[in-house]
């Protein structure tokens, strides 16, 4: 199994289906697991989960979990040598899991890596920032990241200068 998503649900059925629906329309050339935890949505995302979606593998939680926890119930059973854990107001646009699995198993130093992310008017959205530290919370604190907000110096934390849109 090359791939293990897990995605944590709370009264989106809508973005669910949408997301589910992406992920099996583009999904081609990776052998993956679908995990959807569902943390007691009022929603009817269950249902929906079990009448369009029979292959995903469905936790359903008696109570709203939070994020972390919920994702932990399905970390400890999955089978992939990778896993994505995937907002469920997410929709894929290509074939973006086989290039992902493709890229890290190039790789041998990097544990870990986010996708590059578009707005539904397909502009880029900044998703990766630098470990928060006392001087990352000094310039925000003074709102140097505000005033400069291209400055690599002062808007270090959001990186900014580095190319989102490469690798």
């Amino acid at each position: 199994m090359d791939l293990t998503v897990i995605i944590v649900n709370w009264n989106v059925s809508n973005f669910l289906k949408k997301c589910l629906n992406s992920i099996y329309h583009f999904t081609q050339g990776v052998e993956f697991e679908l995990w959807v935890v569902d943390n007691n949505s009022s929603d009817g995302s269950v249902g929906m989960v079990k009448a369009h979606f029979p292959g995903v593998q469905l936790i359903e939680n008696h109570q709203n979990l939070g994020f972390a926890q919920a994702n932990n119930l399905a970390l400890s059973r999955c089978q992939g040598r990778y896993i994505l854990l995937l907002n469920p107001d997410t929709e894929l646009i290509e074939n973006s899991f086989k290039l992902m699995v493709e890229f890290m198993d190039t790789q041998q130093k990097i544990d870990a890596i986010g996708c590059k992310l578009l707005g539904s008017d397909s502009t880029l959205q900044p998703s990766c920032r630098l470990f928060p530290s006392l001087f990352i919370d000094f310039i925000e604190s003074l709102y140097l990241d505000g005033l400069f907000p291209n400055s690599s110096f002062f808007n270090r934390y959001r990186m900014a200068g580095w190319p989102h849109d490469e690798l």
